[in-house]
């Protein structure tokens, strides 16, 4: 069987070109639809569940507030609660007075006494009297005092005291003790050598012989002696 195409060339591309326009019409009808549905979809949500969530929340914030102000301890509560977050703040700040004979263990030489240790942990400032064998050995201390320095493993060599004065001194040898002369020394200290969130160790020099390297702690004090703090 023989066929014979009669269409002429022209009407076979205007029948591809009108299917293809058919295609391209139906794609964008599809494209459209779900376009339009999507954003039926985003209107309902957006305008609909949204405004129901936040009607939801602003039920749940009002209901709240009314419990709150329904409360008559509430300002105390909030006062406790304040107080507790300041807590951890303060407990940094609270000196350790326990430092305090250590360190003396370290400064005094062997041959001086303390018969009294006046700290002010406000002011960052403490006065020692006490007694010694002699003259020098009361200037050796003030000299201990003064290049004393103390690392608190960040830096080194941080000096420990300032502003060492010797307030008052004297010397008798009338009594027949073994420590004539008496002093009294005023002098400053950094609050990071009692400061409770600091490691300090103290580094006094050398050629000092304090107590901690001569003979036991428990001599610093006499007797009748005590330190004292405020």
């Amino acid at each position: 069987m023989i066929e014979f195409n009669l269409l002429p060339d022209v009407k076979l591309e205007y029948i591809k070109a009108r299917r293809l326009k058919r295609l391209v019409i139906s794609a964008a009808v599809l494209v459209g639809g779900a376009s339009i549905g999507l954003f039926i979809l985003l209107l309902l949500f957006v305008d609909v569940a949204q405004k129901a969530r936040i009607n939801s929340l602003s039920g749940s914030i009002l209901s709240s507030e009314v419990n709150l102000k329904g409360n008559n301890d509430l300002n105390k509560i909030l006062t406790v609660q304040k107080q507790l977050q300041v807590l951890p703040t303060i407990e940094q700040t609270i000196p350790v007075p326990s430092r305090t004979f250590g360190y003396l263990s370290q400064l005094v030489p062997a041959k001086a006494n303390v018969s009294s240790a006046l700290v002010n942990y406000t002011t960052n400032s403490m006065t020692v009297t006490g007694s010694a064998d002699s003259l020098s050995t009361v200037n050796q201390f003030v000299d201990t005092l003064k290049f004393s320095t103390y690392t608190d493993g960040k830096s080194t060599n941080n000096p420990a005291f300032n502003t060492v004065v010797l307030t008052s001194f004297s010397y008798s040898s009338a009594g027949g003790t073994a420590t004539p002369a008496s002093y009294t020394i005023s002098f400053n200290f950094d609050p990071k050598l009692f400061a409770s969130t600091s490691n300090v160790t103290l580094v006094v020099p050398q050629v000092t012989s304090t107590r901690s390297v001569i003979s036991q702690p428990t001599d610093l004090f006499k007797a009748n002696s005590g330190t004292k703090g405020n």
